[in-house]
């Protein structure tokens, strides 16, 4: 009783049995719209927390290398499944400079070996290219925010015409 008592005092619910067809549409689109922005916020939250995280212990262990930072590992399994934007990154400058570290000391024909302009520019072509995947990655899902930002006022108008 006291359950019928709350939901018919509600002004909510009094507006939502009242409407016609499209008014209940409209109330379930606002919900429906409403529980996708939750999620999407809630998600964000969570990949940012996680990156975050795992950033600063990234960032620990190569400041503890930085003397050698090509001698940091983390190509571990573990390590590739969380979601660390900088190690990602990392990753990627490290196997690309060693690559053409190799290459210029088995065409070169010394033990010490350097990069070329062209080898930077190629490197930091492929850093721009993952920086890029990166970004794309965690700003994935935010469209949906930006469609019910625009939608949310125009189906309010809706119903209260």
């Amino acid at each position: 009783m006291i359950n019928n008592f709350i939901i018919a005092g509600n002004p909510f619910f009094d507006a939502y049995i009242e409407s016609d067809v499209l008014g209940k549409l409209i109330f379930i689109g606002l919900i429906a719209l409403s529980i996708c922005s939750w999620i999407v916020l809630l998600h964000k939250f969570w990949l940012t927390h996680q990156a975050e995280k795992s950033s600063k212990a990234f960032s620990e262990s190569f400041q503890m290398q930085k003397m050698n930072p090509l001698s940091l590992e983390c190509d571990s399994p573990a390590q590739k499944e969380e979601l660390n934007p900088f190690r990602t990154i990392y990753s990627i400058l490290k196997r690309n400079t060693l690559e053409l570290l190799n290459k210029n000391r088995h065409f070169g024909g010394n033990e010490h070996s350097y990069l070329s302009e062209a080898d930077i520019e190629y490197v930091e072509g492929h850093l721009m290219s993952t920086i890029t995947s990166q970004t794309k990655y965690l700003e994935k899902n935010l469209f949906i925010l930006a469609t019910v930002v625009s939608l949310g006022p125009f189906l309010g108008l809706l119903g209260t015409v």
